[in-house]
């Protein structure tokens, strides 16, 4: 059984050159091994970060977080595999002033548009805070 790459839109990795279908196990090995080093970096780099960053798939009816750092898991007392596959309101669910509008965003995304707004949150202690949210859009090869 032949194994699919999703194509890079790019013809290459800058980090490895051309990219090609591997043509044997060794090849496939270390390619996963390459794969597993940049997703590594990648997580390590943003978990550390101070910034909430979340990956939220919209196609279904309500965004199911792919992708969230430490620091978004920390809001909930929670750790980022936890949250994977959940609803994406789980990380709004102590928002005071604003609540989602999943569906009224989905064409101001869909445009490629950006949404900011501010948010008041409610701490456990039942203090409140503001956060600023960003939410950009980003597309895979389906669009």
């Amino acid at each position: 059984m032949a194994t699919q790459f999703p194509p890079d839109p790019f013809g290459s990795d800058e980090t490895h050159g051309p990219r090609s279908e591997p043509t044997n196990e060794a090849e496939l090995r270390a390619d996963n091994a390459r794969l597993r080093e940049q997703l590594a970096l990648r997580d390590l780099a943003l978990d550390g970060i101070q910034t909430t960053f979340v990956i939220a798939d919209r196609t279904t009816p309500e965004p199911t977080i792919l992708y969230c750092n430490r620091i978004a898991a920390q809001m909930l007392d929670a750790r980022s595999d936890v949250l994977i596959g959940k609803g994406l309101s789980v990380l709004l669910q102590n928002n005071v002033s604003v609540k989602p509008d999943f569906q009224g965003d989905y064409a101001t995304l869909s445009a490629g548009q950006k949404i900011s707004y501010e948010a008041e949150v409610k701490r456990p202690d039942g203090s409140t805070f503001w956060r600023g949210v960003t939410v950009v859009p980003i597309f895979d090869t389906d669009g």
